[in-house]
């Protein structure tokens, strides 16, 4: 009997560039299957080139538009993918980037390969939303793409208010959550995982008590926005802890790895979903202000 076929490997780098509320993405065409998808743009990482400079290499093949590479801001993804009737074990660095010239919807037309349909500018949340095909994609560029932002709302002149606050929390969960992930990897005790787990479980329902009774009602009052999936959001995190409490009382290493990997996946699109939506509308207040207005002032 023949045995089962290894996928190819490939080594790429690929590039999430933000401008204007709007993500740089490629529209491909498989050339065997013909099913056409978007992604970010990027490609196979050359000899002797460093990840950062293929990226930006290949932004500017696909799409024409040059960029500057944040190489702080590099994540490393693993994954299967399909292309071509080929099976690949791909691994991807993704970096945030920003534009070197400035901004329009207008993309230069590019000679690139047969399946290259072209480059566009979509709304950041209608891009990832496009992205979701291929989840491990969706939610490396959502990941990078919240760096990016973070990295910017920082440096505002209001991040000494609520909304600097809120970011150093949301560290804080995630570094958490990540923690967990890599403590069950190494097949620690799950006595001790539960040890770590169990604070950030209170913690993120007492936080978000607060946030619905005090955050999100001054946030709707000042964009008319109610924020309803950031609560459907918390629901889907109490499931997911109430999941990750099972699989620790069950004693199934494989039942507790798959649970903290939900787990730690819909905490990190929440924390970035809820960023986008309410640190705009803190930073636009002075800090004394935004106090105020959370508590009902």
């Amino acid at each position: 009997m023949l045995g089962a076929m290894v996928p190819s490997t490939r080594r790429r780098a690929s590039v999430v560039c933000e401008a204007e509320g709007r993500l740089l993405l490629v529209r491909l065409r498989d050339p065997v299957s013909g099913v056409e998808a978007l992604y970010p743009p990027g490609g196979a990482i050359e000899p002797n080139e460093a990840p950062a400079e293929t990226a930006r290499r290949e932004t500017l093949e696909e799409t024409g538009v040059k960029v500057v590479v944040d190489a702080a801001t590099e994540l490393v993804d693993r994954y299967p993918f399909c292309w071509a009737g080929v099976d690949y074990d791909v691994t991807t660095h993704y970096f945030a980037a920003t534009l070197d010239e400035p901004f329009t919807t207008a993309l230069p037309q590019v000679v690139d390969a047969s399946y290259n349909l072209g480059a566009l500018w979509l709304a950041s949340s209608e891009a990832l939303e496009a992205l979701a095909v291929h989840p491990a994609i969706a939610s490396s560029v959502a990941r990078v793409l919240g760096r990016a932002r973070r990295a910017v709302w920082r440096t505002h002149p209001n991040a000494s208010g609520p909304g600097g606050t809120l970011l150093a929390i949301h560290d804080q969960f995630r570094v958490a959550a990540e923690r967990l992930v890599v403590m069950v990897a190494r097949d620690e005790e799950p006595g001790w995982i539960a040890r770590a787990f169990l604070p950030l479980a209170q913690t993120l329902h007492h936080h978000h008590h607060a946030e619905e009774a005090m955050l999100f009602p001054m946030v709707h009052r000042r964009t008319g926005v109610a924020p309803e999936r950031l609560v459907t959001d918390h629901e889907a995190l109490t499931a997911a802890i109430d999941a990750v409490g099972r699989s620790l009382a069950s004693g199934s290493r494989d039942v507790l790895r798959s649970a903290l990997a939900s787990f730690d996946a819909i905490l990190v699109a929440h924390l970035d979903r809820e960023e986008a939506l309410v640190m705009p509308v803190l930073l636009a207040l002075e800090p004394a202000e935004a106090w105020a207005l959370i508590h009902g002032a």
